[in-house]
């Protein structure tokens, strides 16, 4: 993983990456463009407390927004990993309005 490179590794990865470029904007670019493209982009979720909670993950597919409902218990036990709702397994289209970060379909939510 990228974070566990050493200080004089990391140097290095990031002379390798930003080789024959002499823009200092172009080479912060190339550099983000790496860290994008190497870092593991894995969903997670954190609850404040023991209880079932209903999660709603957004994602844009061929210019749709879609989601997928999940339910997750979360216990004072080890952690457990979200399950996908078996009556909601396939990922729905709703109507989304950007500027709350919310649906604007009102299903339950």
């Amino acid at each position: 993983s990228a974070c566990a490179l050493s200080s004089a590794s990391r140097r290095s990865t990031a002379a390798s990456i930003t080789e024959g470029i002499d823009d200092p904007w172009l080479r912060a670019q190339a550099l983000g463009d790496w860290v994008f493209e190497s870092i593991d982009k894995s969903p997670a979720a954190s609850v404040p407390s023991a209880g079932t909670y209903r999660l709603y993950l957004d994602f844009l597919h061929d210019g749709v927004v879609r989601t997928a409902e999940f339910t997750a218990t979360a216990s004072t036990d080890a952690p457990a990993a979200a399950a996908p709702d078996s009556s909601t397994t396939t990922p729905t289209s709703a109507s989304h309005d950007d500027s709350d970060g919310h649906h604007s379909n009102g299903a339950g939510r």
